[in-house]
């Protein structure tokens, strides 16, 4: 990802109109994958709200490429929504990048088939790869290519791909609807002048690639005994 850094942060969970929660964010390690003048992969540190016991985290992912966020920084204060939120007010790219963020959540989690996801490889590439494909869904190629500095060019191939079949997952329906729900989005606030935007997908609350395979299996089976077995008129 860009220069950045995160910190520890003290204050209590607060709701906001739009439904999203504020809260403060400590980012104390950077990614560990670094290519193309870039940290590219999961960043690490603490959630901290008010009198509850700090929360280490180590998979919030950078959607945000043109902002900057510097490591070890803060306190800094974030609001939380997810892509429930009917409004999604609070986040940076808005509620008109739904489906971007649709993407994002799947090329993270994966789709138990031909796209494994961020959170299931530890090939530096491959990270590089996933993490460029998560920030072209947000910033134009061209202001990317702004940003990086000469002779360090991307090539955005296999991105692209990675990018081809998280579309092709979200346009076939609500079958990864709770990968979706398990998504969590981090935006600075005030957003103007403030650090990136983060991503994370909430483990406790998505399937694991083997079990969407076994229940998309058990969906198959179940349709197809539902047509072998239809009574005779």
């Amino acid at each position: 990802m860009r220069p950045f850094t995160l910190a520890l942060l003290s204050l209590p969970i607060l709701a906001t109109a739009s439904g999203a929660a504020t809260l403060t964010i400590t980012f104390t390690t950077l990614p560990s994958t670094y290519e193309n003048s870039t940290y590219n992969g999961a960043v690490g540190g603490v959630f901290n709200a008010g009198g509850l016991a700090a929360q280490p985290f180590d998979n919030l992912v950078c959607d945000d490429f043109l902002a900057v966020t510097y490591v070890p920084s803060g306190p800094d204060l974030y609001t939380e929504e997810s892509i429930a939120d009917p409004s999604l007010q609070g986040a940076k790219f808005g509620s008109d990048d739904i489906t971007q963020y649709e993407e994002a959540a799947l090329l993270i989690a994966g789709d138990g088939g031909a796209l494994p996801g961020l959170s299931h490889t530890t090939n530096p590439d491959e990270i590089t790869s996933y993490q460029y494909a998560i920030w072209r869904l947000f910033t134009p190629d061209s202001a990317i290519g702004q940003e990086l500095p000469q002779g360090d060019p991307v090539n955005f191939g296999t991105s692209s791909m990675l990018m081809g079949l998280a579309l092709q997952d979200v346009d076939s329906g609500a079958r990864f609807q709770s990968i979706y729900d398990a998504l969590r989005i981090y935006t600075p606030d005030p957003v103007p002048g403030g650090p990136q935007e983060f991503l994370q997908i909430d483990s406790s609350s998505v399937p694991e690639p083997v079990s969407m395979l076994l229940v998309g299996a058990g969906m198959i089976v179940v349709a197809w005994f539902s047509r072998r077995y239809v009574p005779r008129r």
